[in-house]
C-alpha cells in the first residue's frame, strides 16, 4: 500500500512538471520581447530581424551584414551584442551601431541561440518567425529569402 502510494505521488510529480515544462517551451516562441516597437511607424506590418553577433564570430559569417542594406523596407534590424563589447565600441559593433540600434545580451537571455551570428525574425506582437544561423556564403540566399519571405507572410500579418 505504501509502495502505490509513492509510486502514484512519483507519477503525479513527473506528469506536472513535464506539462509545466511543455507549456514554458510554447510560450517560448511566442513571447520575444519587442523592445523595438518605438522604431515602426506602423503604416505597414513589419517584421524585427534582430541579429545575434559577437566581435569574435569568424569573419566569413559576418559578411552577411553587407546584405543588411538591400533588406525590403519592411523590415526592421535591431542588434544584439555582449555587453562588454557595447561599452567598450568593439569594431563589428560600432560598424553596426552606425545604422542600427544595438542591446546587450542579456535582455534576451532567455532566446540567446547557441550559435551566432543568427538572425531572429519576429513579428509586431512579439511571435518568433523564423531563425536562421548565418555561415559563409549566406548573403545571396539571405537577401532572396526575406523578400520571398515577406511577400509569403504578408497576409497573415495583416
Amino acid at each position: 500500500m505504501k509502495n502505490s502510494i509513492i509510486l502514484a505521488l512519483a507519477v503525479l510529480v513527473l506528469v506536472v512538471s513535464s506539462m509545466y515544462y511543455k507549456e514554458s517551451k510554447k510560450n517560448l516562441l511566442y513571447s520575444f520581447p519587442n523592445i523595438s516597437a518605438d522604431l515602426n511607424d506602423e503604416s505597414l506590418p513589419s517584421i524585427f530581424l534582430y541579429f545575434f553577433f559577437s566581435n569574435s564570430n569568424c569573419r566569413d559569417c559576418m559578411q552577411v551584414m553587407e546584405v543588411f542594406d538591400e533588406i525590403p523596407g519592411a523590415y526592421i534590424l535591431v542588434g544584439v551584442a555582449p555587453e562588454v563589447e557595447i561599452i567598450q565600441k568593439e569594431p563589428v559593433v560600432r560598424e553596426f551601431s552606425k545604422k542600427h540600434k544595438v542591446f546587450p545580451f542579456k535582455e534576451f537571455k532567455k532566446f540567446l541561440p547557441y550559435y551566432t551570428p543568427h538572425l531572429i525574425g519576429v513579428s509586431s506582437k512579439g511571435r518568433i518567425l523564423f531563425s536562421l544561423p548565418c555561415v559563409p556564403g549566406e548573403k545571396a540566399y539571405l537577401i532572396d529569402f526575406l523578400k520571398s519571405f515577406y511577400n509569403r507572410i504578408y497576409p497573415h500579418l495583416m
